[in-house]
């Protein structure tokens, strides 16, 4: 297993490799592939792992549970707009719960390193008052700090684009880490 360079990641004490491993396109390669692939990484001395819900967890788990690699390892999940294969807008308290604990069986493990806010960040979804806001009271970030009581989950973070929902969620006070990706590319450059 090589040594890779540690980095602090975040406001948390995790210091993983400054190489981590996603999973949101990993079903696409099977679960032969899903599982070669999350081998591989952890070989190379990949010890950060950010999955997505849906996206075949039970593989991971089915690789972490072996050797006791589960406890070498930082798992991060999501509760997200995109939940178990569904289209969904809901960031209730009820649906981030039942995501986690979802991530948790697949994964065969009982905590979770970090849980991410993912996907509320598109302008119509701020602006549609039939989409639950995850950040409000009574919601998905409520829900997760009551998880992390539990010991269910260490780390709160957020995963989105719009630097809008970045600082709203920072003055919660209450996020730990934020994923920020950008769509930046040579059609997109604002």
């Amino acid at each position: 297993m090589a040594d890779l360079p540690k980095r602090r990641l975040g406001q948390t004490e995790m210091q993983p490799a400054a190489v981590g491993l996603g999973g949101a396109w990993w079903h696409k390669a099977g679960r032969e592939g899903t599982i070669a692939g999350i081998e591989t990484a952890l070989d190379l001395g990949i010890n950060f792992l950010d999955t997505y819900p849906g996206q075949d967890e039970r593989s991971w788990g089915d690789v972490l549970a072996e050797g006791g690699r589960r406890q070498r390892v930082y798992l991060q999940a999501k509760v997200s707009c995109h939940v178990r294969n569904e289209r969904t807008s809901d960031h209730s308290a009820a649906r981030t719960r039942s995501s986690v604990e979802a991530s948790l069986r697949d994964f065969r493990t009982d905590y979770l390193d970090s849980v991410l806010i993912h996907g509320y960040d598109q302008p119509e979804q701020m602006q549609d008052s039939d989409i639950v806001d995850p950040l409000a009271p009574g919601n998905a970030l409520e829900e997760l700090l009551r998880m992390k009581e539990e010991g269910k989950i260490r780390h709160i973070g957020i995963g989105a684009r719009s630097a809008e929902v970045h600082r709203r969620a920072i003055a919660t006070g209450k996020i730990e880490l934020i994923l920020t990706y950008l769509e930046y590319n040579l059609l997109t450059q604002a």
